[in-house]
């Protein structure tokens, strides 16, 4: 399912920009608490000049027992992360959570971004604005303006209501509720329960087949075949050589500029490479498991948020041109050996190796192992290059190169040793 990850990318990097353009970067949370007790409503007020308290009461008594209920309203902005999260009170504000199992089971007046495992929105919940999520469950059952999905297995179940739009990737999809406007939809395999089901607008969807029935569909209809997962050849050699030229078009403009731009910068890629091959391969394994726990705890710290975006948009394109980061040193080997060194065969070569890797990259379960060694030769390479110690200069090596300046007496004492050499 490479579509389906490169969709996971896109949509990740996508959530963070969208993040960071709707925070509203004021952290502070103030809590709003009114009590009620039996309807009993208490008013305290301080007057100046006598210093005294009046209470002011309104008693409604229905039971003989005594029954409190406290709502506490969570204001600002909320930045939440661990095991299990669950949201059971009303938040005036965004949500940005990261955790393992994620439940709403109330009212939310913002945006809320969750990034978890599963994400569970109950019955009880109403959130007044859009839900961006990335995981591996969601099960909706409550109400949400509009929602942006990512997962593995996406559920709305008959209680559900979308106020506007619903958009969704997902792998196996279970349909019910109601949808009050538009639906796009991609997924695998859809079960679809047509007695609570109803979307107001239009649906487009695409599937390996048609296979939602239109009679659950106020508006238009638009279907498209994903053939990404169709059994004809053609169709799937066509949509192959597509993704290999955007591969390539993307190679040759960051080849061209690496190349052209940066010539040190290459040549060190180089050295690197030639000499340094395990110590890269490390530094891109220990780059591969810092950055993402360096992104966390910046989170966690609230005002390094930014810094944590920005760390985690380089790491995932630093990443995604992997292949192109190690192309380049290899062909500068490959033009060393062949003792034919130029940019126009370094470019060539460059590319070959883009063509190479990606041709690897889509065989089942080496494809892999393949796209993780790039990836960490890739990181390898960037954080070398970056934190390698400067080399010392050695001052004898720089005595012995630089030029002596004799004098004029030296040189005729040469010169007269020389004749006497030549008489003896």
């Amino acid at each position: 399912m490479k579509f389906f990850k490169n969709f996971k990318v896109k949509l990740l990097v996508a959530l963070i920009l969208i993040a960071t353009l709707l925070t509203t970067f004021s952290y502070a949370e103030e809590n709003v608490t009114d009590e009620a007790v039996n309807g009993e409503v208490s008013v305290t007020a301080t007057s100046e000049d006598t210093n005294t308290e009046v209470q002011s009461t309104d008693t409604e008594t229905n039971n003989e027992d005594t029954n409190t209920t406290t709502s506490t309203v969570k204001e600002g902005d909320l930045f939440l992360t661990g095991d299990s999260v669950t949201i059971d009170y009303p938040v005036s504000g965004n949500m940005f959570i990261f955790a393992n199992d994620v439940t709403i089971n109330h009212n939310v007046d913002g945006n809320i971004f969750v990034f978890a495992n599963s994400l569970t929105v109950g019955s009880n919940a109403y959130i007044y604005s859009d839900l961006f999520v990335c995981a591996n469950e969601v099960t909706i059952a409550g109400t949400v303006y509009d929602v942006y999905s990512l997962s593995t297995r996406l559920t709305l179940e008959a209680s559900t209501y979308i106020v506007r739009d619903i958009t969704a990737k997902t792998s196996t999809l279970t349909l019910s509720g109601y949808v009050r406007r538009n639906a796009n939809l991609s997924f695998d395999t859809i079960q679809v329960d047509e007695t609570y089901t109803l979307i107001d607008g239009d649906l487009n969807y695409s599937a390996t087949s048609q296979s939602i029935p239109e009679s659950i569909v106020s508006g238009t209809i638009n279907y498209t075949e994903d053939i990404a997962y169709s059994e004809e050849p053609g169709k799937m050699i066509q949509n192959y050589l597509q993704e290999l030229l955007q591969v390539l078009v993307v190679a040759i403009i960051i080849v061209l500029i690496v190349v052209f731009a940066t010539p040190k910068f290459t040549n060190k890629m180089h050295s690197i490479l030639e000499n340094k091959a395990a110590v890269t391969l490390g530094c891109g394994a220990l780059t591969l498991i810092l950055v993402p726990v360096l992104c966390f705890i910046l989170f966690c710290t609230i005002i390094g948020i930014i810094p944590a975006l920005a760390l985690l948009f380089t790491f995932i394109f630093i990443i995604s041109i992997s292949p192109i980061i190690l192309s380049i040193p290899l062909a500068k080997m490959v033009c060393e050996k062949m003792k034919k060194e130029s940019k126009g065969l370094t470019i060539v070569f460059a590319l070959l190796f883009v063509v190479i890797i990606w041709l690897l990259e889509q065989i089942p379960i080496l494809g892999i192992l393949v796209a993780l060694f790039v990836s960490l030769f890739g990181l390898g390479i960037i954080t070398y290059s970056i934190f390698r110690p400067a080399p010392k200069k050695n001052d004898n090596i720089v005595a012995k190169a630089s030029p002596v300046i004799d004098s004029s007496e030296d040189k005729k004492e040469k010169v007269n040793k020389s004749k006497k050499d030549k008489e003896k």
